[in-house]
């Protein structure tokens, strides 16, 4: 039997594991040897007798198989007796100089490590469950490096590194916040925003860019039409650290190859390895269309017994699938007590007849980019320490998010209202089966997958071709302008005539170019009257204040390629209903006052306007979007172009500068305080922030928001079980806390 039949044997008759295994060994043995990718089936059939356990894990004969295929990882459990099997972990374990932790490697996983530790600038393009994080925190973990920097895309995936290095606390400062103060050892974990805001003050050793392919944004343009300007702002920080000494380590998944023009250094550091450690088995199903999906979907998660995540295009579609799910459920889930205290907070502090609630209280979890932080923390934990069986989701989980699931079912293959391709499914697949937990992980989609056309990643700011966003030229523009090629020429006349500088357009550098120089021409025409009223600051505008600064947000960036860049429709669709929204933020705060008002405008305007009742899980998650996206991010970054820009106009006409940072900050942290909204991001729901905001009283930084945090008796509080378990995991997750380091 050859390897191919092995499998099949396998997978039709796993009883007779033990009977296969001489032929596995045998198949092994002819096969292709293993230097490169693994020969075909030679995956499925470690994988599946991994699987069926028993005492084929015992026998000598699967060691050889295991040490044979490099997956030691799997052969340290055997605890093995054989010298060979033992010389072979330890010649693959890394040992780490904080915490203690030593971690066993499979071959390709130690071959990456060695050479990042060497010194060597790494681009690591693996399978989802290849283990490209563990390499980067055991290479954190050897304490060589004075300062690093961890950037990530989301803040989901900030919160989730952070807890998982927080045992480096006793070693470095953990720099979660711009608002923190480095000290002389920092690991600083921020998303490239934060960390193009730190950089002027930090050197690094080490930096680490993890979901690497969001360098290269012309997938997301070709799939949905849309603008990222988080790939903008990635690209000036890699165009700026690349500039220093610091060893950089990119990892991604799924990555073909580069693109011919970018850097021979970056070039250099790519490898990608086909290595899974996982096998995945594809199921394809009849697509009875999109309105009916959900609901053979729902039948088919009914059938399984392990954990399943369901993927769905959106936050609304997986609400959808949710109620799906739950009409599907023959009988009712017993339920942990913790899911059950989930359950009773959820409907107290946001109002019954949420399917979030309702779901959770039928033991399905829902994940998406709507729900609050805390909330959605809880449901990915839940869900991976077995407390939900099945957990509903959208792409807020696919950008390094760790989840332990035996199914992955595709209800949707959409990334929004954009199109699929093989590398987003690959993706979302690669989430069934996790290393040493589930050996082979079932994905089942309706209709055929796309095609498999490959994911090769360009760096717009290195390779500069004509998909190259105009801002990241002016990031590599000299100030000699004798070596500008056509375009860089273009772009400088256009500068020079909107009189805007280069350093102005590298501070905004998220910002669209037209957008900017439409904002420094618009600005220009104004009177002294019209500027005056953008010369203030205080840290809330008046009346009239706030008016002409939201006029000139609304009208200089919601134009292409950022279209409703402010609006959330119907929730908000003109600058006089994002006025609106501010205020009453400003008045209940970001609790359950907040959502009761805006839905009660809603139904006053339904019932105006002779409507049907608003759905309030769509008003939820408008608030939640509103408070997260356009509070959080779009508003004050903004507000931040609009002055920068604004400066030299108010300087020339004499008129005193103007100063956003009080008012962007107001509006960033909700108007709750830095110190306090500081710990909205550490998964702690606004509603309970506000409940221990007498011990937070005094505390004016985000450090020592941290520093009370971690003093504190929770058993001593006045909490629900609910709030003890979310404040408890999120001081767990702070680690040591460092203000000054002498080591």
């Amino acid at each position: 039997m050859d390897l191919v039949e092995v499998a099949n044997a396998l997978r039709e008759s796993p009883a007779d594991s033990g009977a296969l295994l001489e032929s596995a060994l045998s198949a092994l043995a002819r096969a292709t040897p293993l230097e490169s990718a693994p020969p075909v089936g030679f995956t499925e059939v470690v994988a599946r007798l991994l699987e069926d356990g028993g005492d084929v894990r015992d026998r000598p004969i699967f060691a050889a198989l295991l040490r044979e295929a490099g997956l030691f990882p799997y052969l340290s459990q055997a605890d093995p007796s054989d010298v060979f099997d033992q010389i072979a972990i330890e010649a693959h374990t890394a040992a780490s100089h904080i915490g203690g932790r030593k971690l066993v490697m499979h071959r390709d996983q130690a071959t990456a490590f060695l050479y990042a530790d060497a010194g060597h600038d790494l681009a690591l393009s693996a399978p989802t469950s290849f283990g490209k994080t563990a390499i980067a925190h055991q290479l954190i973990r050897t304490n060589k490096h004075a300062n690093i920097l961890v950037a990530v895309p989301t803040l989901a995936l900030l919160d989730e590194t952070r807890r998982s290095l927080a045992n480096c606390g006793e070693h470095y400062k953990i720099v979660t916040h711009p608002d923190q103060v480095p000290a002389d050892r920092n690991l600083m974990i921020l998303t490239p925003e934060r960390a193009l805001e730190m950089l002027p003050n930090c050197v690094f050793d080490l930096v680490v860019i993890d979901e690497f392919y969001t360098l290269d944004d012309a997938r997301r343009r070709r799939l949905e039409n849309a603008h990222d300007e988080r790939s903008t702002t990635l690209n000036a920080l890699y165009s700026r650290v690349a500039a220093t000494d610091a060893q950089v380590v990119m990892l991604g998944p799924s990555i073909s190859g580069l693109a011919p023009d970018v850097s021979p250094r970056l070039r250099r550091s790519f490898v990608r390895s086909e290595s899974p450690t996982v096998h995945l088995e594809l199921n394809r199903l009849d697509d009875p269309g999109e309105r009916k999906r959900p609901a053979r979907a729902a039948e088919l998660v009914e059938s399984l017994s392990d954990p399943t995540l369901v993927y769905a295009s959106g936050p609304a579609r997986s609400e959808t699938v949710a109620r799906a799910v739950v009409a599907s459920r023959s009988r009712p889930e017993r339920l942990d007590q913790s899911v059950d205290d989930a359950v009773a907070w959820i409907r107290e502090n946001y109002g019954g007849g949420w399917v979030v609630a309702d779901a959770l209280a039928a033991g399905v979890g829902l994940h998406h980019g709507a729900l609050s932080r805390g909330i959605a923390r809880f449901m990915v934990r839940a869900f991976n320490d077995g407390r939900l069986s099945c957990l509903v989701c959208t792409s807020t989980l696919l950008q390094g998010v760790n989840t332990a699931a035996k199914n992955v079912v595709v209800v949707d293959q959409k990334l929004g209202t954009g199109e699929f391709d093989s590398f987003a499914f690959a993706n979302i697949a690669g989430r069934a089966g996790r290393m040493g937990r589930y050996f082979v992980g079932r994905v089942y989609h309706f209709g055929v997958p796309p095609a498999d056309s490959g994911r090769i990643i360009d760096v717009p700011v290195v390779s500069q071709g004509p998909d190259t966003p105009d801002e990241l030229v002016v990031e590599v523009l000299r100030e000699d302008p004798v070596s500008d090629d056509e375009r860089q020429a273009l772009i400088r006349e256009e500068l020079d005539a909107a009189q805007l500088s280069i350093e102005t357009v590298r501070t905004n550098i998220g910002v669209p170019l037209p957008q900017q120089l439409a904002l420094a021409r618009r600005v220009r025409e104004l009177n002294d009257g019209q500027l005056r009223e953008f010369a203030w600051t205080t840290a809330t505008p008046n009346t009239s204040q706030l008016t002409a600064i939201t006029n000139l947000l609304w009208d200089s960036f919601s134009s292409a390629p950022t279209e409703d860049f402010f609006a959330i429709k119907p929730f908000i669709s003109s600058v006089g209903q994002l006025r609106l929204r501010l205020k009453q933020l400003q008045q209940f705060g970001p609790g359950r006052g907040f959502y009761a008002a805006v839905f009660a405008d809603q139904r006053a305007y339904a019932a105006t306007k002779k409507r049907k009742e608003p759905d309030f899980g769509a008003t939820i998650r408008d608030v939640n979007r509103f408070m997260r996206d356009i509070c959080g991010y779009r508003i004050p970054s903004r507000l931040r172009a609009v002055e920068s820009v604004l400066r030299p106009v108010l300087q020339e006409h004499g008129i005193p500068a103007a100063d956003y940072r009080g008012y962007a900050s107001t509006i960033e942290n909700l108007y709750m305080g830095v110190a306090v909204a500081a710990l909205d991001e550490l998964g702690i729901p606004p509603q309970l922030i506000a409940k221990i905001s007498p011990q937070l009283r005094g505390a004016q930084t985000a450090d020592a928001s941290y520093g009370v945090l971690r003093g504190l008796e929770t058993g001593a509080l006045s909490l629900t079980p609910f709030e003890r378990e979310i404040l408890d995991e999120a001081i767990g997750g702070l680690g040591g806390g460092q203000t000054t380091m002498n080591i």
